[in-house]
């Protein structure tokens, strides 16, 4: 399994290339990413979260806020912006 920290940034990435399209149709919402795929868009975090550890078992996967502006992202051990 690739490390975290690639994941994190794979689906970063994932993130980034859907952005114009999520915004256009979802902004607001919290989309669930896994690797390189679009899991599914939820209208808040904690319905994402549910459907990801149901989905994706214990693969690591990505709830993301639909928003203009990215908001930095404070993890213990990570920190993206």
């Amino acid at each position: 399994m690739p490390e975290a920290k690639t994941l994190l940034r794979q689906e970063l990435e994932t993130y980034a290339r859907h952005k114009p399209e999520l915004l256009a149709r979802h902004e607001g919402k919290f989309v669930l990413i896994i690797a390189d795929r679009i899991l599914g868009v939820f209208e808040d975090r904690q319905s994402a979260s549910n459907a990801g550890y149901q989905q994706c078992m214990d693969a690591p996967f990505l709830v993301h806020q639909v928003l203009p502006m990215d908001q930095k992202v404070d993890m213990p051990l990570i920190s993206v912006e």
